[in-house]
């Protein structure tokens, strides 16, 4: 678990590890260079309920970064499976207990559970029902149909060891993204366990999740470029490869709609050209991702500035853009 300034949370994650039903497990965190109390109050969690014999502590001298944290932590993992935990989020006594039956039941290297949104004032359940075939799988992490984060997700070991997976430092923002979509590719077995276990907090407002989403344009076309390059070599079929497209769509609206059309152009080359229909087709984005790249494509430069007052004016009412949001991804 990667810890940075969660002094907050800690203690409420922690103890909920702590007190798992399933008790062969190894604990690892990586102070990722904390500047509060994180540590003191993770170390009086662990003394209070004498676990000190199943923690590792890994220490960074500065501030390296999400993915450099679980890359550290992966390295010093040795158990047969991996649960990867936010440090501001907190799971169910039976959190560990059930994936791991599931995936010794049916042999599974990766097992998905589903999960609490949790406000504050109120908790709200996602049922993932994620497909049994690992290429449908692929396809919807793909194309925003499945989240691809990694807290729900409890994956064999010897996926990342065997064919080489690994949080590239400095990839903090979708870095879930990179690892699922190779891990998926290389899965054997996916399977499921229909109850939420995993509680995701949604009241952290210095969450990666809760950033400008100007400052995540960089890092979706790095995504961009890992996605191009792994899949370089490999035969998809034809539904992961529209799902890739629907991906690429949606940077693209990203950067229009956050950023500029000159980032865009300067990377073209990436994103190929997808049609109006492809866009239209687009099963998760909303609408105004949708004007904004038919605008592009299209080259109808004018519609920009309506597009994002539209945009500007819904920041104005979040539930109504929540809303719109979630119709463009069930119609």
């Amino acid at each position: 678990m990667p810890l940075y300034n969660v002094e907050d949370y800690i203690e409420r994650c922690a103890r909920s590890l702590f007190r798992q039903t399933f008790t062969d497990v190894e604990y690892i965190f990586v102070d990722d260079s904390c500047q509060d109390k994180t540590m003191d109050l993770l170390k009086g969690v662990i003394s209070d309920l004498n676990v000190q014999q199943k923690v590792k502590i890994c220490s960074h001298e500065q501030n390296e970064g999400l993915a450099a944290a679980r890359l550290d932590g992966l390295l010093m993992a040795t158990g047969k499976y991996v649960l990867q935990v936010d440090s501001d989020d907190y799971v169910e006594m039976d959190y560990v207990e059930q994936l791991v039956n599931e995936a010794e039941r049916t042999c599974s290297d990766i097992v998905i559970c589903d999960y609490y949104q949790d406000y504050g004032d109120r908790k709200t359940i996602c049922h993932v029902n994620p497909p049994a075939e690992v290429n449908k799988c692929q396809e919807l992490l793909m194309s925003g149909q499945m989240h691809n984060a990694v807290w729900n997700k409890l994956i064999r070991r010897s996926l990342y060891v065997d064919n080489g997976i690994k949080p590239i430092p400095g990839f903090n923002i979708f870095e879930d993204k990179i690892a699922m979509f190779q891990l998926f590719y290389f899965a054997k077995r996916v399977s499921y366990v229909n109850k939420p276990l995993y509680y995701y907090n949604r009241t952290n407002c210095n969450s990666i999740t809760s950033q400008d989403k100007s400052k995540l344009i960089q890092p979706a076309i790095g995504v961009i470029r890992l996605l191009q390059s792994f899949y370089s070599d490999k035969v998809v079929d034809e539904n992961v490869s529209r799902a890739i497209v629907y991906f690429k769509i949606s940077i693209m609206g990203l950067i229009l709609l956050y950023g500029t059309k000159e980032q865009l152009e300067a990377n073209r080359q990436l994103f190929g050209n997808p049609t109006v229909q492809q866009v239209m087709s687009q099963p998760v984005v909303p609408f105004y991702y949708k004007w904004a790249v038919i605008a592009y494509i299209a080259k109808v430069p004018l519609l920009f500035k309506p597009i994002k007052m539209t945009l500007r004016l819904l920041n104005h009412f979040p539930a109504l853009k929540r809303k719109l949001a979630y119709s463009a991804s069930h119609q």
